[in-house]
């Protein structure tokens, strides 16, 4: 599907999720050490990082059962998967769920600009200046176009199993691990219909180790939830 394609079927609602009793946890990385002149993407989790996510496993040990686990390619993307106590060895690296800085793109100048003026805001304040909104898109469009390649191909995403007496979709939970500005937007296009998710990824900035949570519960209502991490 080209460009113009994925980004209409983007607004249109088109990557909305709406199987029922399905839930995609989204995972920002743990706090990362500086960059110190090198590339952004050899950057890994710092000491705080490690408390950060030993923390969080401890509170919502709950949370950290997954059908399936989706991650960027980044090594501190899969050092928080490990420090939350989540076996990284079935994870699907997902190249589309990062977006890369200092690329001679564009696209990526446009992000990489934005980053430094804007730095940890939420999607209302980043989405309001055009050129930098149609870049995220496409991140967006893209990422969400692989995420779905990859549901579709799952055997459990057509599973069904007995609810409440009749024959009703398999309970999926899936994680897709990243990064704090598009983690958001993903989540956005996600949550479909759910405006009370939607107002609220558009206002506040994700936390460093935070899961925001999206999903539509066994009636087919919509779920929203997000877990923060605590202070350390």
């Amino acid at each position: 599907m080209d460009t113009t394609a994925l980004i209409q079927k983007l607004h249109s609602g088109g990557f909305a999720l709406t199987r029922p009793a399905t839930t995609v946890s989204f995972l920002r990385h743990a706090n990362a050490i500086a960059a110190d002149g090198g590339h952004d993407s050899n950057r890994l989790i710092s000491d705080k990082g490690r408390k950060q996510c030993a923390v969080m496993r401890e509170t919502h040990t709950r949370f950290m059962k997954f059908n399936a686990i989706y991650r960027s390619p980044l090594p501190r993307v899969d050092q928080t998967l490990m420090g939350l106590g989540i076996d990284t060895g079935d994870a699907v690296i997902i190249p589309q769920l990062v977006i890369e800085s200092g690329l001679e793109t564009h696209q990526c100048g446009v992000i990489d600009a934005a980053y430094e003026i804007l730095g940890g805001v939420g999607l209302a304040s980043i989405m309001k200046y055009k050129e930098v909104a149609y870049a995220m898109d496409v991140y967006a469009a893209t990422a969400l176009e692989a995420l779905y390649e990859q549901f579709e191909a799952l055997p459990q995403w057509t599973v069904a199993v007995p609810v409440a007496k009749e024959w009703g979709p398999a309970r999926f939970h899936v994680i897709a691990a990243g990064h704090g500005w598009f983690n958001p937007l993903l989540a956005y296009y996600l949550a479909g219909s759910n405006e009370v998710a939607k107002r609220h990824l558009l206002q506040h900035a994700m936390g460093e180790c935070e899961i925001i949570q999206v999903g539509v519960n066994d009636t087919g209502e919509p779920h929203w939830e997000r877990f923060a991490c605590p202070s350390v």
